[in-house]
């Protein structure tokens, strides 16, 4: 085993999904014309294809189409230089160091990037691919920095909140770092199950004790994990209840279950008393958010719930919480996130 996987594993699980099929990596080097560095060889063989926190997304080296046609330069098919790719962005940045993209001599070869349009490569320089340094690419200010490490190392750094652009690259959710495997060379198990229900009102009125209205919008789905891709179908694992406040979580066919984060914001007139929030599981509680007296406004919840495979779905719901009997929510918004992945 590389001497980097073991310390990433200690901060960022593989998925408990069956075996992962490891790509045919001979006819990839050999249509790409390069040996790939050892420790993503061995994170694809472990990992599979995914992302880490539904934002971070390490780059698959093959594609199998739908048409069965094979695409073994995947990698190096993305990184070429295009409108918008890493080479408009050198051009464009006199100053900034000598970088080019591969097969040019010491190239970048992309092998990761975030849902923030972050990117992430390997600078190909020497003939050691297990000595290639990192190069992230930071959207918010297209700046290119350099890692001196492999992948595995800078996605440790990532995972374990040591890099000083983590919370950037994976956000800050809660139970820390993890890995949505989306399938591997022989399946596809599809995007895991997600929601997001907001709405965006003036005059909102809540009383005490009362229950979040919610509207899901169209980014809404994603089913079971061990049907999508075998079957082609897709079995609903995130409901909302006719009575608009309550959401149905299914736990899914795969052992353990599916685990789901939940985060809700909520805006509300900065002159109106404190407030909180409460999630509730089956009626019972499952997270409170506590306010300080001097909130200028902002509400914000997160928490985690695992749901066994095969079990029956378990009932989400929000509760408002608060020394008033009537509250208002005026002019400001709503927002709930919601995101599983097979896991425990």
């Amino acid at each position: 085993m590389h001497a980097s996987i073991p310390g990433l594993t200690s901060v960022l699980r593989p998925s408990p999904l069956p075996t992962v099929a490891a790509p045919p990596w001979a006819d990839i080097e050999q249509a790409i014309g390069t040996r790939l560095p050892g420790d993503y060889r061995e994170f694809i063989e472990l990992y599979g294809n995914g992302s880490i926190n539904h934002e971070l997304s390490v780059w698959y080296p093959a594609l199998r189409r739908t048409d069965a046609r094979v695409v073994l330069t995947a990698l190096v098919d993305d990184t070429l230089p295009e409108p918008g790719s890493v080479g408009e962005f050198v051009d464009a940045r006199p100053g900034e160091p000598e970088l080019c993209a591969f097969p040019e001599p010491g190239g970048l070869l992309q092998w990761g990037s975030t849902n923030g349009a972050d990117m992430f490569f390997w600078e190909t320089a020497g003939d050691d691919p297990d000595q290639w340094p990192v190069i992230a690419f930071h959207h918010f200010d297209c700046t290119f920095h350099r890692y001196d490490g492999g992948m595995a190392d800078f996605l440790t750094a990532v995972a374990d909140g040591t890099h000083e652009h983590a919370r950037a690259f994976i956000g800050r959710p809660p139970g820390g770092a993890r890995w949505n495997m989306h399938g591997d060379w022989g399946i596809r198990y599809g995007r895991p199950p997600h929601a997001t229900f907001d709405w965006s009102e003036d005059g909102i009125r809540f009383g005490t004790g009362s229950l979040m209205p919610l509207r899901p919008t169209p980014d809404t789905g994603g089913g079971d994990q061990d049907v999508y891709g075998r079957t082609g179908e897709v079995v609903p694992l995130i409901s909302l209840d006719d009575d608009g406040t309550t959401i149905r979580l299914g736990g899914g066919g795969l052992a353990p279950g599916m685990s789901y984060r939940l985060f809700a914001f909520l805006g509300v007139d900065p002159a109106a008393e404190p407030l909180g929030l409460e999630f509730l599981r089956d009626g019972a509680p499952l997270a409170v958010e506590s306010v300080p007296a001097d909130t200028t406004g902002a509400r914000v919840i997160d928490a985690e719930v695992l749901i066994p495979a095969n079990a029956p779905a378990t009932a989400i719901q929000l509760r408002i919480l608060g020394d008033l009997a009537d509250l208002i929510v005026s002019g400001r918004q709503f927002s709930l996130w919601i995101r599983g992945t097979l896991g425990d």
